[in-house]
C-alpha cells in the first residue's frame, strides 16, 4: 500500500509544480559565477511585476520521493510549465544585497555600508513608503531609534488602493496614515528566514497581531499530512534525568520538544537528496540529510540523529523513526544551551565558578562564550591564575554574562551591556555580517534558549588599560613614541569614556620603524607644521569602532576618517600564506589590532599614512577646511551625533560646546566628516531630521538642463556622464558654476577639461555632497567642511550674511529638486 500512497503523494505536488507562475535557474552556478564575486541572479515572473532572487545556495532538483516533475528545457533550464506552453527565461544579474561595483573591477566587490530604514527606504525605490513615512513624522524615529522590521508595500502596492481610501489616509495623516504605517512596522529585526507559518506577528500599532504565512518548497499545506519524527524509548532513556524531569515539569518547555518533532506537511525520505533545512511546528528547523551508511544510504536529522525506520504511512502523514530525542532550544535553558554550544573550556570554567548552576533557573541572561583559542591567546600568568582560582574565574567570566535575552538581531550600534558583575559596560558595533561587543566579535550566530542565549565571541572581554591616548603614550607598549609625541605637539585629544555623551575612535598607530622609514627630514618638518602635523593624525583616526573581523576577504572598504579622506581598507591572505592580513590604501598592513581602550580600539600599522598619496581613497587635495579639527575630539565637549553621512540635514541647531576654540564632528558614516567652529567657542551641529524634497517636479539634473546659466555646465556633465546620477532619487548638494565661472579659468583649462572626462567628472565631483545643506542652516561665524564625491572637502561659511563655498560666492541659493538641492556659485571649485 505504501507505493501507492507515496505515487498519490508525488501526483499532487507534480500538480501544484505545474501551477507556479515562475522560472528556475538550473545551472545558475555556472552562469552566475561568470558575471563575478557577489552577483546575485534575478527572475522577473512573466506578465507580472513581480522579481525575486534565485535560489543560490539551494540546488532545486524538482523531483519528488525520486519521481520527475517535469523534463530538461533548452539552455540547461528547467521549464516552466502551464499544461500549455513553456514560459521564456527572465533572468537578470545585479549585485547580491549589501555589495556594490566599482569602476572597472568584475562583480561587486565592495561592500556597501548599513543604513538607516529611512536610507533603505530610499535606495530601494519604495518612494510612496518614505513620503508617507515622512509626513506621518515616523522619519525621525525610523532614523534614530531601533531595531525596527518595516514591511513596506511597493509603489505599485500603494497605487492599487482605492483613491478614497487614499484621500482618506494622506487628510488626516497624524492619525489614519500613521496608524496604517504603524501596522506595517514590528519592533525587532525579523528576517524571512525566521518566519514560521501561521505566526502572529505583533505591530507597533496598538500591539495588533500580524498573521505570517510562510509556504514550503515542496511541500503540501493544510490540517495534513503531518510528518512525526519518532524517537524511541532509548532516545528518551539518553537525556539525562535530571533534564528530562525538568522539560515534563514545564508546559512550555513540553510544548517546544513536542512541536520540533513534527513537520505540517508531508515530507518522505525519497525527497532526501542533499540537506533540507525544514521548518517544524515549533518554529525552529531541523536539517535532514542523507550520505552513505554501512549499508546502503543512510538518514540523519541535525547531523547526529539517524533515522533508523522511514516512510511508515498513516492515513494523515509519514512517521520517522529517529534513535535519539531532538531537544530545541526553546526547551533548553541556557546552562545547557552553553553545554550544548558553547567550547569546552567556558564550560568547565563556569561549571568550576559555580555560575552555571546560579543560570539553570530565573534570568534571563545571556552568555559570551569565547573560544578555547582565545583562552589559550591570554598572558600565561593570567591562563595560570584561571586555571586554579575559582574567585579569578568567577571576576572574569562575570564580564562575560549580561542581563537579558540577546541576540544580534536584538542589538543597535552603540547599546551598551550591563554585565552581570555590576561594574562592567560593554559596547556593540553593528555590521552587515556580523557584530562586535567591545574588542571580541560573534561567529556562527546566536543561540537562544528558554531564559537567555549563548554567542560565541573570538576574544576574551578584558577591562581596557586605559584611553586610546593612554595605549599609545606608554612608551614601549606598541612602539609608537614618535605617533605619541606627534600627537602631543598637535593637542589632539581623545575624550575618555567617561564624558559626557562620549564619542569612540579607531586610531591606525605607526610603528617607531614607520616613522624612522618616512623619507630624511620629513618627522621635522611636520613637527615644525601645526597645520600639516595635525592634518597627518587626523588621516589615523575614524570616527567610530572598526573591527578587522568585521571585514569580508578580499572586499574593498572605504572609511571616512576624521581629516575627510577615506582610508581603503582590504582584508586578503598574503601571497604564499594562508593568514588574513588587512592592508590601508594598498601598502600599510596591520600588525596588532583591536587593542581595546575606555574611547576606542587601536590598531598597530607598519606604515605612516600620507593623505593624498597615490593608493589611498581618494586622489590629491582636501579643499579648505580639511585641518580644521585640532579640539574636534575633546572629552570636556558633548558631541551630539548626526545623520551626516546618512540622512542629510534638515534643520540644524547650534548650540555652545564647552572650552575654548575648536570643532566637533557631526555625524558618522559615509561621508561624515562635517565639522563646526565659530567665534566665542566651538558649537554643535544636530541634525534632526531628513529634509523633505517635494514628491514631483525637475531632479538636479532637469534644472540645469534647463537653466541658460548652466550650458556649460550641462555640457560638462554630459561628458563626464554624470546626468544618470544626477537625476536618480537621492539627497544631494550641488554647488553649481555658472557659465561666467567657467569661463573665468585660465586660458585652455577648459578645453582641456573637457577633453579628459576622467579629470572632468572627479572635479564635477568635488561639487557634489550626498546630503542636503540648506543655505540658513549655516550660522553667522560657523564653518561647515563637507566631504564631497570626489573624496575631499568643502568648507561653507556665512560671512556677513553672505555664503561662501571655499573661496566661491553663493549667488543664488536654495533651489528645491525632487533629489537634493543646487546652490548656484561664482567659482568653479579646484580639489
Amino acid at each position: 500500500m505504501r507505493p501507492l500512497v507515496l505515487l498519490g503523494l508525488a501526483a499532487v505536488l507534480q500538480v501544484a509544480y505545474a501551477q507556479v507562475g515562475y522560472n528556475v535557474l538550473y545551472n545558475w552556478r555556472d552562469k552566475v559565477h561568470d558575471q563575478g564575486p557577489n552577483v546575485c541572479a534575478v527572475e522577473v515572473v512573466e506578465d507580472t511585476n513581480k522579481q525575486y532572487w534565485t535560489s543560490c545556495r539551494t540546488f532545486w532538483n524538482r523531483q519528488i520521493c525520486e519521481r520527475q516533475t517535469n523534463t530538461a528545457g533548452p539552455a540547461g533550464l528547467a521549464p516552466q510549465w502551464d499544461r500549455k506552453a513553456q514560459y521564456n527565461r527572465m533572468i537578470r544579474y545585479e549585485c547580491c544585497t549589501g555589495y556594490g561595483e566599482i569602476p572597472g573591477e568584475k562583480g561587486c566587490t565592495t561592500e556597501l555600508p548599513l543604513k538607516n530604514i529611512p536610507a533603505t527606504l530610499e535606495d530601494t525605490g519604495a518612494d510612496t513608503m518614505l513620503l508617507y513615512t515622512t509626513r506621518a513624522g515616523l522619519t525621525d524615529q525610523l532614523e534614530n531609534e531601533g531595531a525596527f522590521t518595516v514591511f513596506a508595500p511597493s509603489n505599485e502596492a500603494w497605487a492599487e488602493l482605492p483613491q478614497e481610501v487614499i484621500d482618506a489616509l494622506v487628510s488626516n495623516v497624524n492619525v489614519e496614515l500613521r496608524n496604517a504605517l504603524l501596522y506595517h512596522m514590528a519592533e525587532g529585526v525579523e528576517e524571512i528566514n525566521d518566519f514560521a507559518n501561521d505566526r502572529m506577528l505583533r505591530t507597533m500599532y496598538r500591539n495588533s497581531p500580524m498573521r505570517i504565512n510562510n509556504y514550503a518548497d515542496s511541500a503540501i499545506q493544510g490540517e495534513g499530512p503531518f510528518t512525526l519524527f519518532a524517537p524511541t524509548n532509548e532516545a528518551f532513556n539518553k537525556i539525562p534525568p535530571e533534564t528530562l524531569n525538568r522539560i515534563l515539569g514545564d508546559a512550555d518547555s513540553l510544548d517546544a520538544l513536542l512541536k520540533y518533532h513534527i513537520l505540517d506537511y508531508g515530507f518522505c525520505s525519497a525527497f532526501i537528496t542533499r540537506r533540507h533545512k525544514l521548518r517544524t511546528m515549533e518554529g525552529s528547523r531541523v536539517n535532514v540529510s542523507c550520505g552513505r551508511g554501512e549499508v546502503g544510504d543512510e538518514f540523519r536529522v541535525n547531523q547526529e540523529v539517524k533515522i533508523v525506520e522511514s516512510d511508515i504511512v498513516t492515513d494523515n502523514g509519514i512517521i520517522h523513526v529517529i534513535d535519539s530525542v531532538l531537544i530545541p532550544n526553546a526547551a533548553k535553558n541556557v546552562a545547557e544551551m552553553s553545554e550544548t554550544v558553547a567550547p569546552p573550556k567556558i564550560n568547565e570554567y563556569l561549571s568550576s565558578s559555580g555560575l552555571i548552576d546560579e543560570m539553570a533557573e530565573g534570568g534571563p541572561w545571556t552568555i559570551l562564550a569565547p573560544t578555547d583559542q582565545a583562552f589559550e591567546a591570554l598572558p600565561a600568568d593570567v591562563v595560570s591564575r584561571l586555571g586554579s582560582d575559582t574567585a579569578f574565574q568567577k571576576e572574569v567570566l562575570s564580564r562575560h554574562i549580561v542581563e537579558g535575552q540577546l541576540t544580534g538581531r536584538k542589538l543597535i550600534e552603540g547599546q551598551e551591556l550591563q554585565s552581570i558583575d555590576g561594574e562592567t559596560t560593554l559596547r556593540t558595533s553593528l555590521y552587515r555580517k556580523t557584530f562586535c561587543i567591545d574588542n571580541a566579535c560573534a561567529y556562527k550566530g546566536d543561540h537562544e534558549a528558554n531564559n537567555g542565549a549563548v554567542i560565541l565571541i573570538d576574544k576574551v572581554l578584558l577591562p581596557a588599560e586605559g584611553s586610546l591616548w593612554d595605549l599609545i603614550n606608554q612608551d614601549g607598549s606598541f612602539r609608537s613614541v614618535p605617533f605619541s609625541t606627534t600627537l602631543h605637539k598637535s593637542s589632539l585629544a581623545l575624550p575618555d569614556k567617561s564624558s559626557l555623551n562620549p564619542a569612540v575612535f579607531t586610531v591606525f598607530a605607526p610603528t617607531n620603524e614607520a616613522f624612522e622609514n618616512l623619507p630624511a627630514g620629513t618627522l621635522d618638518e611636520l613637527l615644525a607644521s601645526s597645520e600639516d602635523l595635525t592634518n597627518l593624525l587626523q588621516y589615523h583616526v575614524i570616527g567610530q569602532m572598526w573591527h578587522r573581523k568585521a571585514m569580508r576577504p578580499n572586499i574593498k572598504y572605504r572609511l571616512p576618517s576624521v581629516q575627510g579622506r577615506k582610508l581603503e581598507m582590504i582584508r586578503a591572505k598574503e601571497e604564499g600564506s594562508n593568514e588574513y592580513v588587512v592592508t590601508i590604501n594598498g601598502k600599510a598592513k596591520i600588525t596588532q589590532g583591536e587593542t581595546l581602550a575606555t574611547n576606542g580600539l587601536l590598531h598597530v600599522i607598519d606604515q605612516v599614512l600620507i593623505p593624498g598619496q597615490k593608493g589611498s581613497a581618494n586622489g590629491e587635495g582636501d579643499g579648505e577646511g580639511g585641518n580644521n579639527l585640532i579640539s574636534v575630539i575633546n572629552g570636556g565637549r558633548e558631541t551630539i551625533g548626526g545623520g551626516a553621512g546618512e540622512g542629510g540635514s534638515v534643520s540644524v541647531s547650534v548650540g555652545e560646546g564647552a572650552g575654548g576654540e575648536g570643532s566637533v564632528i557631526v555625524g558618522e558614516g559615509e561621508g561624515a566628516s562635517n565639522v563646526v567652529t565659530g567665534d566665542g567657542g566651538p558649537r554643535v551641529i544636530k541634525v534632526t531630521s531628513r529634509v523633505t524634497l517635494p514628491g514631483s517636479g525637475p531632479s538636479i539634473w532637469d534644472s540645469i538642463d534647463q537653466d541658460a546659466d548652466f550650458s556649460i555646465l550641462k555640457s560638462a556633465i554630459s561628458t563626464a556622464q554624470l546626468e544618470d546620477m544626477l537625476d536618480r532619487p537621492g539627497t544631494y548638494t550641488f554647488f553649481a558654476p555658472t557659465d561666467r565661472a567657467f569661463n573665468a579659468l585660465p586660458e585652455d583649462a577648459l578645453p582641456n577639461l573637457l577633453a579628459n572626462p576622467e579629470q572632468l567628472s572627479e572635479i564635477l565631483e568635488y561639487h557634489v555632497v550626498e546630503n542636503v545643506l540648506n543655505s540658513k542652516a549655516v550660522s553667522p561665524g560657523v564653518a561647515i567642511p563637507l566631504a564631497t564625491l570626489q573624496g575631499g572637502q568643502v568648507t561653507v561659511r556665512n560671512v556677513n550674511g553672505v555664503v561662501t563655498v571655499n573661496s566661491a560666492t553663493v549667488e543664488r541659493a536654495d533651489l528645491i529638486n525632487t533629489n537634493g538641492i543646487i546652490h548656484v556659485i561664482d567659482k568653479v571649485l579646484i580639489p
